[in-house]
């Protein structure tokens, strides 16, 4: 990074670390979270470290942490419930029958880049995958086929033959897998591009991540949407990896729909509810086929209970079921608090701390004349995250030659949480409302002492 040697500091210093944070905007924000302490951790060995030093959390992108008002929020509703009883539907502040329009579209729709009528949070994500698929899904003798990206995440992949049976076609045949080239770890734009004008008259749907979940590659979400149209393509997008990591413009973009859950950056909670995006162009369709529920009914006649359905406009007219309203309170909490920052700054830092982290581990682990205190370690693990900060989210994907047990048991011991993917791949995120650059500094240093002073522990 330019930025250390333009302000007289080492990349490899404690003190750089320190200098970033000292010029972070942000940094109050941390104090909105519980950062678990290292002695909580259940694989911690307390006789190397302090237990009572908080943990080096870099998993956002599995699961984000408590905002410190959630807590209370829940509180509250729960006080509601007991007091008010079936009254808390209609009555009192943000009543329950309509909590998820009125304290959630305002929030999210800069996070992604939609309007109200666009967003809905409901369900889990492989659920309204399904929901929405069977709108945007409809397979005909001459367009059967779905394209999506190898390697996708699982439940993407299974959803998508799922879908392509239930239709009665034949996986095999109908579902199209855009590789990387040999020798490569991402799949270039172009040749998603040439996937689509290939076999794009045969195909009905398009599902890709907006962030890969595994190489944490950014997808051109806006190219490839545009190529899918011009070849007659619905196209939509699982956002788990991107919402509130990167910059979205889903509306301005034309995506026909979207997918995302809420408990990775949004920081709702395990398991919590999630959100859809449908496209204001869909919003007044009349021929969708698609599964119906009371609550996708409009309200002003929802309790006249007439079993004539009348379809809310919009992403919301997919709602099955209830507002799952302590789920949705979780994700108030911590949308509030995004509504306090420049999101266009947050994502900036974000991608800084990335840079730092790989720039970190290029110095120890690939560059070892810079510093005369950097002892040799020869390369323990390939990058296999995209090298432009604007081409992937906010992981980085280190895929160690060998196993990687004896790294995570080093990392876990000393109250550093990352995780694991495939025996080979470590992931660790920067999110950067709670992570610091102290953060990324322990962790590589900590990765180097891992094989400097051999295993001993």
């Amino acid at each position: 990074m330019d930025e250390a040697a333009s302000h007289g500091y080492d990349i490899a210093s404690c003190e750089f670390a320190q200098y970033l944070d000292s010029q972070d905007k942000f940094k109050e924000f941390r104090e909105l979270f519980y950062i678990p302490r290292k002695k909580t951790l259940p694989l911690i060995d307390l006789s190397l470290v302090d237990g009572e030093s908080e943990s080096i959390y870099l998993l956002g992108n599995s699961l984000g942490l408590q905002p410190k008002q959630t807590r209370q929020r829940l509180i509250e509703h729960l006080d509601k419930w007991a007091e008010m009883g079936i009254e808390g539907q209609f009555h009192g502040n943000d009543r329950w029958v309509d909590f998820q329009d009125t304290m959630t579209k305002d929030l999210l729709c800069p996070i992604v880049g939609a309007k109200p009528i666009e967003i809905c949070v409901m369900n889990a994500v492989t659920v309204n995958i399904h929901l929405l698929m069977i709108s945007f899904y409809q397979p005909t003798a001459e367009r059967c086929k779905i394209l999506i990206e190898d390697g996708a995440f699982p439940s993407d992949h299974y959803a998508v033959q799922s879908q392509i049976r239930m239709r009665g076609y034949d996986p095999d045949d109908a579902m199209i897998i855009v590789k990387a080239r040999d020798g490569e770890t991402t799949i270039r734009t172009e040749d998603v591009i040439a996937k689509i004008n290939e076999f794009g008259d045969s195909i009905a749907m398009i599902l890709l991540p907006g962030v890969q979940f595994y190489t944490c590659q950014l997808f051109d979400i806006k190219e490839i949407t545009k190529a899918a149209h011009d070849k007659g393509c619905n196209i939509g997008w699982d956002l788990c990896h991107a919402a509130g990591a990167v910059e979205l413009k889903l509306h301005e973009w034309d995506v026909d729909f979207a997918v995302w859950c809420s408990y990775k950056y949004l920081n709702s909670g395990p398991g919590s509810v999630s959100a859809c995006f449908v496209h204001e162009k869909h919003a007044h369709r009349k021929d969708f086929n698609r599964l119906e529920g009371w609550f996708g009914h409009r309200l002003e006649t929802r309790f006249d209970m007439s079993n004539v359905m009348e379809s809310i406009p919009g992403a919301s007219g997919f709602q099955i079921s209830n507002t799952p309203v302590a789920e949705v309170v979780k994700l108030v909490s911590s949308l509030d608090i995004y509504s306090r920052v420049s999101l266009p700054k947050l994502f900036e830092k974000a991608r800084k701390g990335v840079i730092y982290m790989e720039a970190l581990y290029r110095h120890y682990f690939m560059n070892n004349a810079t510093s005369t205190d950097c002892k040799k370690v020869e390369t323990v693990a390939d990058i296999i995250s995209p090298t432009d900060p604007f081409g992937r989210g906010n992981h980085l994907a280190f895929k160690f030659s060998g196993g990687v047990d004896y790294v995570c048991d080093g990392l876990a011991k000393r109250g550093i949480v990352v995780d694991v993917r495939r025996n080979e791949v470590i992931r660790a995120s920067f999110a950067p409302l709670y992570n610091s650059f102290q953060d990324v500094y322990t962790f590589i240093t900590t990765l180097h002492d891992l094989f400097t002073q051999g295993k001993k522990s």
